[in-house]
């Protein structure tokens, strides 16, 4: 008897390993994000400097940071810096890649080069997430975190300046962007 168990244990721990996909699990979490209707982002930069950004796909962004704010809106792009006036700017002087694609570049279509492990669960902020290393060939070491819902919840990124980190959250919440002037 004490042999089954230990047979029935051994096949589920290589059942497991078999089972276990962490490529799986970023694809799966990619192509839920990429569904996603709108979503709001925290990014923080190694020197402790944040920015917020809400995104209304496919194609509004407002970005606020302590310099300036953007809003695009498909090809057309506002800014102002220090609370002054918004102004027209051309698309050229604007970075206006949203962040889903950002994250879709980084995560969708790994190369088999990639090397992503497991990490298990961590628990940031309070939050239980499924952590992913991801090594692609000649970029910095980045983690993903994906929630309870599947979808991307932080990532972060340690290169020499420090560790940038990303934030993602409230998913699908009613945000609405529009033309300043």
């Amino acid at each position: 008897m004490k042999f089954i168990a230990s047979l029935l244990a051994c096949i589920a721990l290589a059942t497991t390993a078999v089972l276990a996909d962490p490529v799986g699990d970023i694809t799966a979490a990619n192509a839920k994000f990429s569904a996603v209707k709108s979503y709001r982002t925290t990014f923080t930069q190694p020197d402790g400097k944040t920015m917020q950004v809400e995104t209304i796909n496919p194609d509004r962004t407002h970005v606020i940071s302590p310099q300036m704010e953007m809003i695009s809106i498909a090809d057309t792009v506002y800014m102002r810096f220090g609370g002054r006036a918004w102004q027209k700017v051309p698309p050229s002087l604007a970075s206006t890649t949203s962040n889903q694609a950002s994250l879709q570049k980084l995560y969708g279509n790994l190369p088999t080069s990639t090397v992503v492990r497991d990490l298990g669960m961590k628990t940031v902020d309070g939050d239980s997430l499924h952590a992913y290393s991801v090594q692609r060939p000649n970029e910095p070491v980045s983690t993903l975190y994906i929630g309870a819902d599947g979808l991307p919840s932080r990532v972060e990124v340690t290169t020499a300046r420090g560790t940038m980190s990303m934030h993602v959250y409230d998913y699908n919440a009613p945000i609405t962007i529009v033309a300043p002037i």
